[in-house]
């Protein structure tokens, strides 16, 4: 809980300067930058974040990552607070909260769809994004997903809403029948 106390004021606060100069949509694309270089290299949180290697290093290093992820000096201010106030580990947390915070801004809610296999057909992601959209009554972003699990069909999740269309639980819901029958 405190750790998501602590990303929100982050990621608020950089909202709020990002509204001030007009750059909401620029500070989130150096961010979205930022958390894919952690996801390809994932020992690159650790070491800003480790407290044996010398702050003065760790902030060069932020700034030398920075500056091939073409971060503005906003965005590589943040780094280099984070690194100062030990708190470089919530960077992650921070990035999704500016994201929420954008979305909710802008009226965008986030719809992870979930299917058995990589959707490579956009055109039916823009189906799914245009009826969610009027299930919604926002515009929706869609994160997709795959789970083999589902066997096939999908299942969508927008915020606390779920809607199941898999096979999988298609199946399930028809053991659970049979067993009531037996």
């Amino acid at each position: 809980m405190a750790h998501t106390i602590i990303a929100r004021r982050y990621a608020k606060a950089l909202l709020d300067v990002a509204r001030q100069h007009n750059l909401v949509t620029p500070y989130l694309e150096e961010l979205q930058r930022l958390a894919v270089a952690m996801e390809v290299a994932p020992e690159l949180l650790p070491v800003l974040a480790d407290e044996g290697i010398r702050t003065r290093e760790r902030q060069a290093v932020a700034r030398n990552v920075a500056v091939l992820l073409e971060c503005g000096p906003m965005v590589t201010n943040l780094l280099s607070l984070l690194i100062d106030k030990r708190r470089m580990e919530h960077l992650p947390h921070i990035v999704h909260l500016y994201r929420q915070l954008v979305d909710d801004m802008r009226g965008v809610v986030e719809a992870t769809v979930t299917t058995a296999a990589t959707l490579i057909d956009t055109a039916i992601l823009t189906q799914i994004e245009s009826i969610l959209g009027r299930l919604t009554q926002h515009r929706v972003r869609i994160v997709a997903t795959v789970d083999p699990a589902l066997i096939g069909g999908v299942a969508v999740r927008v915020g606390d809403h779920v809607y199941d269309g898999s096979i999988a639980s298609q199946l399930r819901r028809m053991r659970q029948e049979l067993l009531i029958d037996a």
